[in-house]
């Protein structure tokens, strides 16, 4: 019996710690990093490539390809770019911080692709 008390203990007291481990991980929240004039970042579009992006000044940016530039807006975790100047004009991307980069999709006339926008310069 005395066995059987220690063993319902070990089980409780496990649990007890799991139920703890989850409250404390389900509490930590993602927080997007802050977007700062000449950062770069890089969106990549499925199957179609990727264009380096330069912040540069409050909510604007330009790209090193096709003379595209744009707007941004970003609120806790989802970011807006809009294509204003360029070849690009009128492409849109939303994505949503996933901790690592903002997965999304691209808007294009008639279709949405999926795309990511990363920090740091990767196209070549």
């Amino acid at each position: 019996m005395k066995r059987m008390a220690a063993v319902l203990a070990g089980a409780m007291l496990v649990t007890m710690l799991g139920l703890t481990g989850v409250a404390n991980a389900a509490s930590v929240h993602l927080q997007a990093p802050v977007i700062t004039v000449d950062s770069q970042w890089t969106i990549v579009v499925a199957g179609f490539g990727c264009e380096a992006e330069t912040i540069t000044g409050a909510h604007t940016w330009a790209a090193d390809r096709g003379f595209d530039s744009g707007t941004w807006t970003k609120d806790k975790l989802v970011l807006w770019m809009n294509w204003t100047a360029g070849n690009g004009v009128g492409l849109r991307f939303k994505g949503k911080w996933d901790g690592t980069e903002f997965a999304g999709t691209l808007s294009v006339p008639g279709a949405r692709l999926p795309a990511i926008l990363v920090p740091g310069y990767f196209c070549e």
